[in-house]
């Protein structure tokens, strides 16, 4: 470990999945559990990423009862806490990616209910669902699930409120779309064909450089999730046929991010299977190993308050 790693800086993770526990099966663990056993679950992972350097952590995704639950709990919590900005529950078609958390919508008005929701609770950003995702059956993370009308929508009322809006997008048309309604920063970005395979759309990374969108390009979480499916080849989303070349994908798309001069938004995506919440310096050094010096990764996830 060199020198600037032992010296780290304050440290925002601008994607994490506080209530999810990293295990094997994380969604469905979720779903097993209790209301209190999921805050407890949520304030060990907020302790372990504390411990970890990251004074601030970005949730996008999260029912309102469960962030009611952990605001209530941390109140009185013996240890200090990272400051949490909630995104709530993500905005989803019926039936879509991480539905389970409450965010499901169907029509414009279900849209401004929705974010009118997400304001009432003080969330600090929005988060749309446009592609589906490997983490829910039923799902095809090759396809834009959320019409364009609903996603423009979303973007234009966030904007109004003053929230910015990360767009989770693995297929390359749901990038496009979310790019087209403006949205502040592109999940995941894994430039998913029609056919379920990788292929990086250098445009679209100058259009994104351009406009000012940046990109969370989760690398460690698709390392981790990579690197379980070769020990068990179990598929938390069994039409996620692609799922290998989706994951590796997203840690050498990162070279081509920083050539097209895309702003990279650090974010380990915790709480999936494998990446716990003290993940964000391996997600740096991911970008390390892309190019950056590490001082310029440790830079870009600075907590400036």
């Amino acid at each position: 470990m060199t020198d600037a790693w032992r010296a780290v800086p304050p440290l925002v993770d601008a994607h994490i999945h506080l209530f999810l526990d990293a295990g094997p099966s994380p969604r469905e663990t979720y779903l097993r559990a209790s209301g209190p056993e999921r805050v407890e679950t949520a304030l060990a992972n907020a302790e372990r990423a504390r411990a970890a350097g990251v004074t601030t952590l970005i949730d996008l995704g999260a029912s309102f009862a469960d962030i009611a639950g952990f605001r209530e709990a941390a109140a009185s919590h013996p240890r200090p806490l990272p400051r949490v900005v909630w995104a709530g529950p993500p905005i989803t078609r019926r039936g879509g990616h991480c539905h389970f958390w409450g965010g499901e919508v169907a029509s414009e008005a279900d849209v401004a209910a929705a974010v009118e929701a997400r304001i009432a609770i003080g969330a600090g950003v929005v988060k749309v669902m446009v592609s589906g995702g490997g983490l829910t059956p039923g799902t095809d993370p090759s396809v834009a699930e959320m019409p364009a009308p609903l996603l423009r929508l979303a973007v234009s009322l966030a904007h109004d409120a003053g929230l910015p809006v990360a767009a989770h997008c693995h297929a390359t048309e749901a990038m496009r779309r979310a790019v087209d309604a403006g949205v502040d920063r592109i999940e995941h970005g894994s430039f998913l064909d029609a056919d379920g395979r990788s292929r990086f759309d250098r445009g679209l990374a100058l259009e994104m450089a351009a406009r000012g969108i940046g990109v969370g390009a989760t690398v460690i979480s698709a390392v981790n999730t990579a690197e379980r499916l070769r020990a068990d080849g179990a598929l938390a989303n069994p039409g996620d046929v692609y799922a290998f070349e989706r994951l590796e994908a997203r840690r050498t798309n990162v070279a081509r991010w920083l050539e097209a001069g895309v702003r990279l938004v650090p974010g380990s995506d915790a709480g999936v299977a494998g990446t716990h919440h003290d993940a964000l310096l391996d997600e740096l050094r991911c970008y390390v190993d892309a190019g950056l010096s590490t001082q310029e990764a440790l830079r870009l996830a600075a907590d400036d308050g």
